[in-house]
């Protein structure tokens, strides 16, 4: 199937988590939004939704599209999966997957850990901990940003906001791999297991985090949970918090990871913006934005129809799912003009789609802004004539919904 003549049956068809599609989608739905903006997928089992309107739409209405399905996109679970994961605890609906009211009462239990203030007195840590993650390769005139930077980075700073001991943070790499991988559904069933296992794994360290801070305190968010939960209206279970925190763990450092990589390559590939954003923050600033609306470190997320819609001319009937391909929207013509330009003089640069919107949007987006201008004003300032390593393979992790390179190979001048 050609990227650049998407027919009607290559639409249903197409597996959107696989190479080469993945690393560059942007022609299929580029025909996709002028010919077929609403269709239905058969790997996904799912109506894919490609144009920025109809998208809005799709957000500002959750009384008409439910969420309780939101991150899971690939194809049903195998059986040995589905038993595995059984063996941990149950997935209940928290924060991305949830509706209104429920929704809002697990979304007020961890606002406080993302106000503005608590989030602005992170910055000299966060500040602290990129140098401190920079330092260990600036000597070696080459590094993986992915892997050596901007994955740990948004690792550490979750992870610290939660309470997580930083001897612990290196086991966040394989957890999250767990969670795609078991989210996706793509590997071979030997993998899927592994992966199932890992997310089992991941929940029973969670829960032994609650039940560490129920005997003993903290100040961290593990104890501010344990300590709210039961004051809300129902109360909340300890399931649910595991539920909650898997989400924010997960989409907490994957996402961010994903942003400062993603601009790291624009960047690199637009040495005119990069030498304007070296000398004015502001340039730097719409950049992240730019990399953010380009890449969409969540390209995808999933609703169900609670009755009849129609979107773009299209009947879907009640009980469908859907998937909200923002990856789609924050490329259409219709919205942005040049939509696969850098242009960081666009206007209303903010007016994107990778955080979402409505009820939804993203409660740690003011975080994943800060520390990604923070880790990217120290790279070009500590990097000097910081480029892209020649030839290398640009792979996208195989996700339904997290949009993230694999690697990001990058040299700079020593002595």
């Amino acid at each position: 199937m050609s990227q650049s003549d998407p027919t009607a049956a290559s639409r249903r068809t197409l597996n959107p988590l696989l190479s080469p599609f993945k690393e560059n989608p942007h022609p299929f739905y580029e025909r996709a939004r002028a010919e077929e903006p609403v269709y239905y997928n058969e790997v996904l089992q799912a109506w894919i939704v490609t144009r920025h309107e109809d998208v809005a739409t799709i957000l500002r209405e959750p009384h008409r599209f439910s969420s309780l399905e939101a991150t899971k996109g690939g194809p049903p679970y195998p059986p040995e999966v589905l038993a595995i994961l059984a063996e941990g605890t149950s997935r209940v609906p928290t924060l991305v997957d949830n509706d209104p009211p429920d929704h809002t009462r697990f979304r007020s239990l961890v606002n406080k850990a993302f106000t503005p203030r608590r989030i602005a007195e992170r910055e000299p840590f966060i500040r602290e901990l990129a140098n401190g993650l920079i330092d260990k390769f600036v000597n070696d005139g080459q590094a993986d940003i992915v892997e050596q930077f901007s994955h740990p980075l948004a690792s550490m700073v979750i992870a610290d906001i939660l309470g997580v001991p930083r001897e612990d943070i290196s086991k966040f790499k394989g957890f999250s791999d767990a969670v795609i991988g078991v989210l996706a559904c793509q590997a071979p069933l030997p993998e899927l297991i592994e992966y199932a296992k890992g997310m089992v794994a991941f929940h029973r360290y969670l829960k032994a985090q609650l039940e560490a801070r129920e005997k003993e305190p903290r100040d961290d968010m593990f104890t501010d949970l344990v300590q709210n939960a039961p004051k809300a209206e129902p109360p909340i279970s300890m399931n649910d918090l595991l539920g909650m925190l898997e989400q924010i763990l997960f989409a907490g450092h994957e996402t961010t990871s994903g942003l400062i990589a993603a601009t790291v390559l624009h960047l690199l590939r637009n040495p005119d913006v990069l030498a304007r954003a070296r000398q004015d923050k502001s340039v730097l600033a719409a950049a992240i934005e730019e990399a953010a609306r380009l890449e969409t470190p969540v390209w995808a997320i999933y609703r169900i129809t609670k009755e009849d819609v129609e979107l773009s001319g299209v009947r879907i009937p009640k009980g469908e799912r859907v998937q909200i391909c923002y990856m789609s929207a924050n490329r259409d013509e219709a919205k942005f003009a040049c939509p696969h330009a850098l242009d960081v003089s666009r206007e209303h640069v903010t007016d994107h789609l990778a955080y979402g919107r409505g009820i939804h949007f993203c409660i740690g987006a003011p975080l994943a802004r800060l520390e990604a201008k923070i880790a990217l004003d120290l790279l070009f300032e500590r990097l000097p004539n910081l480029q892209l390593v020649p030839d290398q393979t640009i792979s996208i992790v195989p996700s339904a919904t997290i949009r993230r390179l694999e690697h990001l190979l990058v040299r700079w001048d020593i002595g």
